[in-house]
């Protein structure tokens, strides 16, 4: 009994711990395409009030294939968060800070407003 709750146990840890992106289509892939590696890499938010926001707090992480964050303009990846959670939810969890993402992101100025335009577009939905 001991060994099969020390088995379910890890492969639930091992499960949590690997992240499984989506594609830009949606479809399930352990990792993005070089394209969408390019575009987390090359993207800047259209508005200079967002892109100095983006820039001095989420290029870091979102921008870098291995950082564990989704990639910006990984439209699989953001569709999936925000199907599952909402962007309430997102917000929320930038504030609190969420796995590797210290709280606030690193933007302890920004307003929620801010960060759904920051989650708007890095999920490829730029208004």
């Amino acid at each position: 009994m001991y060994l099969k709750s020390a088995l379910a146990c890890s492969l639930l840890f091992v499960t949590a711990c690997s992240e499984t992106q989506a594609d830009e289509t949606g479809g399930d892939n352990l990792l993005p395409t070089a394209a969408i590696v390019k575009v987390a890499e090359q993207s800047s938010p259209k508005s200079k009030t967002v892109a100095a926001l983006y820039d001095r707090s989420c290029r870091t992480c979102h921008s870098l294939e291995n950082s564990g964050a989704p990639l910006t303009g990984h439209k699989g990846a953001w569709k999936a968060r925000l199907d599952e959670k909402g962007m309430e939810e997102l917000i929320t969890s930038t504030k609190d800070g969420y796995n590797a993402m210290p709280p606030m992101g690193l933007c302890n100025d920004c307003s929620d407003d801010d960060f759904k335009a920051l989650i708007l577009f890095m999920a490829g939905d730029e208004k």
